[in-house]
């Protein structure tokens, strides 16, 4: 029974981005925990659709949707981008969901 919803640990996060950092770069690595069993246990990792500056949170980071693993799209500038605040989703593999 699918009876128990992904969670993570703590409610919010926070990283250190240095400026200039290489595109590609893992900023955060973020693990929910499902105690349920087999595919109702299997997390997925997505980002919450947002905007920064006009354009789509999803053209500054990415996140592996199997590892939780948050990556730079980008090279941030301190002076365009002070502070980047996003939604991090985990859902599990059961039916519903």
């Amino acid at each position: 029974i699918n009876d128990n919803p992904p969670a993570f640990p703590h409610a919010s996060y926070s990283a250190y981005i240095p400026e200039n950092n290489p595109r590609g770069a893992s900023i955060l690595s973020m693990s929910a925990q499902d105690p349920d069993s087999i595919e109702n246990a299997r997390v997925t990792y997505s980002l919450a659709e947002d905007t920064l500056h006009g354009l789509s949170l999803s053209s500054y980071v990415s996140i592996n949707s199997d590892t939780g693993v948050l990556y730079a799209l980008c090279s941030f500038d301190f002076e365009q981008v002070k502070d980047l605040q996003l939604l991090v989703r985990a859902s599990d593999s059961g039916n519903p969901p």
